[in-house]
């Protein structure tokens, strides 16, 4: 369950309530077009007294990585 909560976070960026198919183990309303942003590190830094965050992120397959999970 706590998984489950760790991924619906996760894909909030899709903008759409989920459906899931718990016989199959899997979200039915994920399209293999659809996919979200991570952030991977948020780098912070501080340099010559100004904090400096830079926030690199990656492009997923939001379908690949929900079945990863």
């Amino acid at each position: 369950m706590v998984v489950m909560g760790v991924l619906a976070v996760r894909l909030q960026g899709l903008n759409k309530e989920l459906d899931w198919n718990g016989e199959k183990m899997e979200f039915t309303n994920i399209g293999a077009e659809d996919s979200v942003r991570l952030t991977i590190s948020d780098n912070f830094t501080i340099v010559d007294g100004d904090p400096n965050s830079n926030r690199p992120d990656v492009k997923m397959n939001a379908k690949d990585f929900a079945a990863e999970w």
